[in-house]
């Protein structure tokens, strides 16, 4: 896991920073591919990441129209000068469309996500991947680039993972009044780290990049606000930048490498980003420490004596006993269907006849993943119809 940069146009001394960077670090160029080519002229080993903004970003229903959206896209890159300069030679990675996804979305609304992304990997992996237009290269596309906060629907992992495309997420880590957010792990710059193990569970396998990243409070609020450190270099060094190399540098260990690095948005800002701005200089700080930085080792566990039973373990048997709250039963109506949403359930069986004089089996349950909270519910005894809400307030 290693840490580079996003970049929207050139600006002072910005490749005396990309020489620093150690192999294998990912770098993002907005629009001009030219960068990536200085970039990789100047440090060969880098991972360079090409992507073309566009304004509209429409669905087709049809497969055969997403298909050309596909080649559309594609096209507007991939052109004469592509070709005539072989620029194909500096770009490793393509990405496709930015920020379409939103847990938030429905089921037609997902439909058209996974025509697209049936339709983009197809096209990319048929038509320009390893032939004459990419110069011969396998150059993977990353996919989806999805805003902080959002999780991914499994379908659309299983088609990038079998296209043997990459997933694109947006790892900012958040901060809030000045601080790391303590759940920031969880619920953002680690939530991929979730879903990976929901994607697993089903037979997915996927590698990751992030194709923007850095600190945020809120859109416009990064490293440079009074909100997150005040456009503190060295915070932003400390409590970033070597929490993400530390974080996901441990996850890697565990998961093959998978996920391949991220990179810090922005400098040469094209638009209402100045709070996420870098120079040069403080690109050369930050390039710095993630050629030299060595992950944090965690100390060693105490050691468990193990061997036959122990009286301290008869103790916490009993204990346990005692203060367990609830008993899974699968087969419970309630309970099987919490397990099969995906959840977990959080407390015993409850009845309860409320204002409306209706006595019901209620069960909470939270979600893994996502830590979303359910109340589960049958009208007693009618246990075939359960059905759930979430927080009315």
């Amino acid at each position: 896991m290693t840490i580079g940069f996003h970049g929207q146009r050139p600006t002072n001394n910005w490749l005396d920073a990309i020489k620093i960077l150690p192999a294998g670090t990912p770098f993002l160029a907005v629009d001009d591919v030219h960068m990536c080519r200085d970039a990789k002229l100047a440090n060969p080993g880098l991972l360079t990441v090409f992507r073309k903004k566009i304004d509209v970003q429409h669905f087709a229903t049809n497969f055969e129209d997403a298909k050309q959206l596909a080649r559309d896209y594609f096209n507007t890159f991939i052109d004469g000068t592509w070709q005539q300069q072989e620029l194909w030679r500096y770009v490793d990675v393509v990405k496709e469309w930015n920020e379409y996804v939103a847990s938030s979305q429905n089921e037609a609304e997902r439909q058209l996500i996974i025509t697209w992304l049936k339709a983009v990997t197809a096209v990319w992996n048929q038509e320009y991947r390893g032939t004459a237009k990419t110069g011969g290269r396998d150059i993977p596309l990353a996919c989806l680039s999805v805003a902080i906060g959002n999780d991914i629907d499994p379908r659309y992992a299983k088609i990038i993972a079998d296209s043997g495309n990459i997933i694109s997420y947006h790892n900012y880590t958040h901060f809030f009044g000045g601080q790391r957010d303590p759940q920031d792990w969880q619920h953002h710059s680690g939530r991929w780290v979730g879903m990976d193990a929901q994607f697993k569970a089903q037979g997915i396998t996927a590698k990751w990049i992030a194709t923007e990243g850095g600190i945020y409070e809120g859109v416009y609020d990064g490293w440079k606000s009074a909100k997150t450190v005040g456009g503190s270099i060295q915070r932003y060094i400390n409590e970033c930048i070597k929490y993400q190399l530390d974080r996901v540098g441990e996850w890697n260990q565990a998961n093959n490498g998978r996920f391949l690095g991220s990179v810090l948005f922005t400098f040469g800002n094209t638009g209402s980003w100045s709070q996420y701005e870098l120079s040069g200089d403080e690109m050369k700080q930050i390039a710095q420490v993630v050629r030299d930085y060595q992950p944090q080792q965690p100390p060693d566990p105490p050691t468990d004596p193990g061997g036959e039973t122990m009286a301290w373990q008869n103790e916490i048997w009993d204990v346990s006993i005692e203060r367990q709250a609830i008993s899974l039963n699968k087969t419970a109506a309630l309970q099987s269907a919490i397990f099969a949403d995906g959840f977990v359930p959080v407390q015993s069986e409850f009845w309860h006849t409320p204002s409306d004089g209706v006595q019901r089996a209620c069960m909470a349950a939270e979600h893994l993943v996502t830590g979303e909270r359910r109340v589960y519910y049958a009208v007693v005894p009618v246990w075939s119809s359960v059905k759930w809400f979430a927080n009315p307030n």
